[in-house]
């Protein structure tokens, strides 16, 4: 798959998952559709890091978060992985990707739990992801011209 077909693929299921948490879907399936993106936010880190060498400790560290889904709390996420208490130093527009990865993580978690909070709490965490998706997106174009990150701010 292609970077730009991750990235289309990301934005339509996003969109889509968005749509599942208003509706009555079971926070089960509401799940594993999170975790369609994660399997797709992961294989976007390993090129984003290719792209971006400098972000790669951050982004592997980043999908470490994905290993401890089963235990991790919301709390913890958000800590440790959204505000980088556990992550290694980056530059700061490594956050794009570690967010697609971060978010629907952090919807996984929160579906453990369902409630109308809860849901509200994953339709943030949604809406604020597909705002990543198009910056990720651009600073994929920029790094095959050639051009720096920095443009993308």
């Amino acid at each position: 798959m292609s970077v730009a077909a991750a990235l289309e693929t990301y934005e339509s299921d996003g969109r889509s998952l968005l749509t599942l948490i208003e509706s009555d879907t079971p926070a089960a399936e509401l799940s594993e559709h999170a975790a369609a993106l994660t399997r797709l936010a992961d294989y976007l880190a390993g090129e984003f890091a290719i792209a971006y060498p400098a972000c790669g400790p951050h982004l592997g560290a980043a999908l470490g978060v994905l290993q401890k889904l089963d235990a991790i709390s919301v709390d913890e996420i958000e800590r440790s992985y959204h505000a980088n208490d556990e992550l290694p130093e980056a530059p700061d527009f490594c956050y794009h990707p570690r967010d697609l990865i971060v978010h629907p993580a952090t919807v996984i978690v929160l579906a453990r739990n369902d409630s109308a909070s809860a849901r509200r709490q994953m339709l943030a965490e949604m809406l604020e992801v597909l705002a990543h998706v198009g910056a990720a997106g651009q600073l994929f174009e920029l790094a095959g011209q050639g051009k720096p990150p920095e443009i993308a701010h």
